[in-house]
């Protein structure tokens, strides 16, 4: 039997910490009033419920996880002022969503304002109503047996951008006489106590690239190559008889990921046979810290360039609007 989503009260709604924050980027770097969906999944399990005064009781609990999320960028993305949701403009602003590990269905939609109470308005109910609606067959609508959630988004920012202030909150969207909107809790996965023993058990693992093994020693880095393992490309067809050209290709493949570090080096961590090389591990670990440190140096630079791009042409507009000055002649 069916399920009415209307019945269905959410007891949480997760998500994870890089998700909030890349949907809190997105809103701060519009610098304006914007709009959105939300992707996610809801999932039902029973809980079992077990004292000593009391017999073991079990009880079903609905739980939504947002995985993503897609940013427009401005308001009125997928409707019109009056609340009615535009199927194509639907199916478009969906097309554009992020999520983990391939994108999951819609389960609601979101608004971020400036310093606005964090309260539903009639327009956002009429969407929220509009959007229930929408056809299961249009692309971006949301599942018919799933409830459905809507986020609002409050930012506040100092005057010299040095302070930012978010508010949020999340709401079921259940429709009886009219639509409600119930406040639901909000689960940050991987932030707070309740998840520290997840960091215990994070193994991190970073695999090399897919070099090819030089058995034939160090000064004949081609011989025996295709017994044993291919290159990074075949745009060389020569097999053995080009070895420098390959081989400097390969040395260019690892100096995109690692700089200064020789496929010499790499070469003593690769292979069945090869023993522990603790020093050269940690060589190429400084190495590749060194080329993320030269790129987020890199990201650095050219934002300050856009920043003062920015505040020059902000400054220009502001002459253009005051007009040229009087003569004093």
């Amino acid at each position: 039997m069916a399920v009415d989503p209307d019945s269905m009260m959410l007891r949480a709604v997760d998500i994870s910490g890089p998700t909030l924050a890349s949907l809190l980027h997105d809103v701060l770097a519009a610098d304006r009033d914007v709009d959105g969906l939300l992707f996610g999944r809801v999932a039902q399990r029973m809980v079992s419920t077990v004292s000593d005064q009391e017999e073991a009781t079990s009880s079903q609990k609905t739980t939504a996880t947002v995985t993503g999320f897609c940013c427009s960028g401005r308001l009125f993305s997928f409707y019109d002022p009056s609340g009615a949701v535009d199927p194509p403009q639907l199916a478009r602003v969906a097309g554009e969503g992020i999520g983990e590990g391939g994108r999951d269905p819609v389960i609601g939609w979101f608004v971020a304002r400036h310093n606005t109470p964090l309260r539903p308005s009639m327009r956002e109910a009429a969407v929220t109503s509009s959007l229930r609606g929408v056809s299961s067959a249009v692309p971006g609508a949301p599942r018919p047996e799933w409830p459905l959630l809507f986020a609002l988004f409050d930012t506040f920012q100092t005057h010299n951008r040095a302070t930012h202030t978010h508010d949020y909150r999340l709401f079921q969207c259940r429709k009886r006489a009219t639509w409600h909107f119930d406040p639901v809790s909000v689960n940050i996965v991987n932030i707070g106590p309740f998840f520290r023993g997840q960091f215990d058990s994070f193994s991190p693992t970073a695999p090399f690239p897919p070099l090819p093994l030089y058995p034939g020693g160090l000064d004949s880095p081609r011989v025996g190559l295709s017994t044993h393992s291919r290159t990074f490309s075949d745009s060389s067809g020569g097999g053995d008889d080009e070895p420098g050209g390959s081989y400097l290709e390969d040395q260019a493949v690892l100096d995109r990921q690692t700089e200064g570090y020789s496929l010499e080096k790499l070469r003593n961590l690769v292979g069945r046979e090869a023993p522990p090389q603790m020093l050269e591990i940690e060589t190429l670990y400084r190495a590749m810290l060194g080329r993320l440190e030269k790129l987020a140096k890199d990201t650095c630079r050219a934002s300050e360039a856009v920043h003062e791009q920015v505040e020059r042409n902000a400054a220009l507009r502001n002459s253009n609007r005051q007009g040229p000055l009087p003569s004093t002649s």
